[in-house]
């Protein structure tokens, strides 16, 4: 906590966060309850979820091009209001119209999510413009953890809240969260821009130079920016295909929940609870180990968990057996989360950050909903616990590809930190002489 007490601005973006995520957990299940209380029809509890993710394919690269182009706390607070105003229609419209559409719902949820994606590409920058490139591991640890507490006590407590506000009221309590976030957020300060060196100089300043290009060309020379640097074609080929098994589990975790454990699907609740103790504790610890071991190796040596969790879910039939293991399957969550962040934050140059996580936000985002269907088909002809056997497999394969790399883009990485080091050094170096000579 020793970080929210030093960085005033970094304390502003972390406390309206965690007001905001209290809130999304809030709306969530009171949706879902709408949904079921409305319409009663399972069909349209999943076109919700796949109308909530299709704006992050759709728009995430081009968010990227905007965040970069536009003031980072600005596009953070304007999102906010949006959001509010948007959270705030669903319970008037339900209240005003007799026999409400679910179009309603699909168009207010699409163009919340929308919203989203320029919100979090322009947080995911903030961090490291904020925070000193040696605190951005404690600063991701420190949100992450907080953030997966918050996003806890809203799903355990949000149902019994809804219960007994109404699902008017929790959308209502929703939409303030995004007033508070909007405020906290509007008293950052953020420092100029600054032009970094790197290992990838020559095309940050080929990129730099681009200033009267379209919106098209800059997402473009993010995507090249991306496909041209080893360390970051590694990190993608690596999410993208686990991201390809984790989108196929996500659909899954229904299916196993309701035959394998022979529950009601509200028991999604607890594993999804499991799941973020487990992340909590991987975002404790990694801070713990990262200095004993490459954050790039970490990040690998994840997916060993992954697969351990999985193989067992293929025979374990208990609620009890299965909660444990969501647990130890979200401690290898929080690892995974926190490392790939830091390195990306440590490795992408300022002025490209925006653009770059959006891509790499949509590319990975296209590869977990690809294999939702046919998982669900799968399961369906082949039983659950044989997808989670393959699946299983099929992480191990990636971890052995993944290791034999791993070595090269640690030194590779630790490259790059030296130079940023030495630069830091040089221009402190320059400003300090400049100091003396003017005197």
């Amino acid at each position: 906590m020793g970080l929210l007490k030093e960085n005033k601005n970094f304390f502003k973006l972390w406390l309206g966060q965690l007001v905001s995520i209290l809130g999304d957990q809030i709306h969530f299940i009171a949706l879902m309850v709408l949904i079921q209380n409305v319409f009663g029809n399972i069909v349209v509890t999943g076109t919700v979820m796949m109308v909530t993710a299709l704006p992050k394919i759709i728009f995430s690269p081009f968010a990227g091009v905007f965040v970069d182009r536009w003031s980072l706390k600005k596009t953070m607070v304007v999102s906010d209001l949006i959001r509010m105003v948007l959270v705030g229609l669903i319970p008037i419209l339900f209240y005003l119209i007799e026999s409400p559409s679910m179009s309603i719902i699909l168009i207010l949820t699409f163009l919340i999510s929308t919203v989203s994606v320029f919100f979090y590409p322009a947080k995911s920058a903030s961090i490291p413009t904020l925070v000193e490139k040696d605190k951005l591991l404690e600063a991701n640890s420190l949100s992450g953890t907080t953030q997966m507490m918050i996003s806890l006590l809203g799903l355990l407590g949000g149902a019994v809240l809804v219960s007994m506000i109404g699902t008017t009221m929790a959308f209502i309590l929703d939409a303030s969260t995004f007033l508070i976030s909007a405020i906290a957020i509007s008293f950052i300060n953020y420092p100029a821009k600054q032009k970094e060196l790197s290992n990838s100089e020559e095309a940050a300043k080929s990129y730099e130079n681009q200033e009267k290009s379209t919106y098209l060309t800059e997402l473009k020379l993010g995507a090249k920016y991306v496909a041209k640097d080893q360390v970051l074609r590694f990190m993608l080929s690596f999410f993208t295909t686990i991201m390809l098994i984790a989108g196929a589990l996500n659909v899954l975790f229904f299916a196993y929940i309701e035959d394998v454990l022979h529950q009601d699907a509200s028991t999604i609740g607890y594993i999804m609870g499991a799941n973020m103790i487990g992340m909590i504790i991987g975002m404790l610890t990694i801070p713990k180990v990262a200095g004993k071991v490459s954050k790039v190796k970490l990040l690998v040596w994840s997916t060993i968990i992954f697969a351990f969790t999985f193989s067992s879910f293929s025979w374990v039939n208990q609620l009890a057996l299965a909660i444990p293991l969501m647990v130890v399957n979200g401690v290898g969550n929080g690892i995974l989360n926190i490392s790939s962040s830091t390195i990306f934050q440590e490795y992408i140059q300022e002025n490209m950050r925006g653009r770059v996580f959006s891509v790499l936000d949509s590319i990975v985002n296209s590869a977990a909903m690809i294999s939702m269907l046919p998982a669900a088909w799968l399961a369906q002809q082949y039983g659950v616990e044989n997808i989670f056997r393959t699946a299983a497999i099929f992480i191990l394969i990636v971890f052995v590809l993944s290791v034999r790399k791993a070595g090269v883009i640690s030194v590779l990485l630790e490259e790059h930190n030296q130079v940023e080091r030495l630069s830091k050094e040089e221009n402190e170096l320059q400003v300090a002489n400049a100091g003396v000579n003017s005197i």
